[in-house]
């Protein structure tokens, strides 16, 4: 009989004396009645790297459910084993298509442990190249272990054995709604990197984490980064160390440092376990764009230092800059570029009717009056639309 993509629930009732026993078997959170003696799944076997020397414990199988379409995260399964006889983890987060992430409540011991999550989220389609990190947070003893797993289409069938654990919702240990805006990286050199964040949300928001990907799942993880809380407001800067720069970072898969032709993902997490994160550069296949850095060189003129990373040249036809209040200047009719492949470039973004700004080529729109200045330590937002019609959002 073929498996649906549903648990088979096989129940063993053993009558002694009349009572019905069942021992040895871990209950499924919320779930009525007996417990899953062997739950089955038909799923995923991927091709994983974990950090063999973490002192939590060792992964030894990695498996997920292929999502369909309109599906947001399926099941991630983990075959695992913990150092200490209770260690409790509290959290999972992950970088992937939807990134799902949250709390949950699973204590694991020395015995090898199967965990399943509604945590996986590769993409729907198979695609080798693409690469899902996992991060399960304990509080007991304190750490974490990171997982990166390929998302290719291995199909197989896995029976979750004893103990087990199945999580069947994930929680968000929050009442305020969080919300970081991450500008571009910039590379100070190939192991320290910069990113501007802001907060654009009533909530401080404390991180404590980071981790760096490389496209072929190399991670550098800081697990005890000096906690670092941003208010409401103007943004900060963000130093990234990975390599030798960041001699506590823990390095999973091979060494890897900063090259603007190249793509990693950022991954910062707060104490309460909400997470963001953000992408630096992209694939060199189309237009591509970096941001190497920026100077406010007036109280109405900031100029952009721009990189073309892609493969063809880079003209713009328009820009639109906007403050925090959602008060805009655009120009239409700017005309610059071209950029060659691999080719620096100086943006100069202006506003205001008069002197050094923008003349009559800008139009505003929001608050007359609100936004007649640029000032460092305040954060913008800049839209640069080229005319294959890309748009480049940089926020600084």
């Amino acid at each position: 009989m073929k498996l649906s993509r549903r648990v088979f629930l096989i129940i063993l009732i053993a009558i002694i004396a009349g009572i019905g026993v069942v021992t040895g078997l871990v209950l499924v959170p919320s779930s009525p009645g007996f417990p899953y003696l062997s739950p089955t799944y038909q799923a995923e076997k991927a091709t994983f790297q974990s950090q063999s020397q973490n002192s939590l414990g060792t992964i030894y199988e990695v498996w997920y459910i292929q999502p369909i379409i309109g599906e947001m995260n399926t099941s991630l399964i983990v075959y695992l084993s913990a150092k200490s006889p209770n260690t409790h983890f509290y959290a999972v987060s992950t970088v992937g298509v939807n990134s799902p992430y949250g709390n949950f409540s699973a204590t694991i011991g020395t015995s090898r442990t199967w965990l399943a999550l509604p945590a996986a989220s590769c993409p729907v389609t198979p695609d080798p190249t693409f690469t899902d990190l996992v991060v399960l947070h304990a509080d007991s003893p304190l750490g974490d272990i990171v997982i990166t797993f390929h998302c290719t289409q291995a199909p197989g069938t896995v029976v979750l054995g004893n103990p087990h654990i199945i999580i069947s919702q994930l929680g968000h240990s929050t009442t305020c709604a969080y919300n970081l805006s991450i500008g571009p990286a910039i590379y100070v050199n190939g192991i320290n990197a910069t990113i501007w964040v802001h907060n654009m949300d009533g909530c401080s928001v404390t991180l404590t984490h980071y981790y760096v990907m490389d496209t072929q799942g190399d991670v550098y993880s800081k697990l005890n980064w000096t906690a670092l809380t941003i208010p409401p407001g103007p943004g900060v800067r963000l130093t990234v160390l990975i390599g030798s720069a960041c001699t506590s970072c823990t390095l999973t898969g091979n060494s890897f440092s900063f090259q603007y032709v190249n793509r990693y993902v950022v991954l910062f997490v707060m104490a309460n376990n909400v997470q963001f994160h953000q992408t630096t550069g992209t694939s060199s296949g189309s237009e591509s764009l970096a941001t190497n850095s920026w100077a406010f060189v007036s109280s109405t003129n900031v100029t952009l230092s721009l990189q073309n990373l892609g493969s063809t040249a880079i003209t713009f036809l328009s820009y639109s800059i906007n403050d925090t209040s959602g008060n805009i200047w655009k120009n239409s009719a700017w005309n610059a570029g071209p950029i060659a492949p691999g080719a620096t470039y100086t943006a100069n973004i202006a506003i205001g009717y008069g002197p050094g700004g923008c003349g009559s080529a800008c139009t505003y729109t929001g608050t007359p009056g609100a936004f007649n200045t640029l000032a460092q330590g305040t954060w913008y937002n800049v839209k640069l639309v080229t005319a294959l019609g890309t748009t480049f959002t940089i926020g600084f």
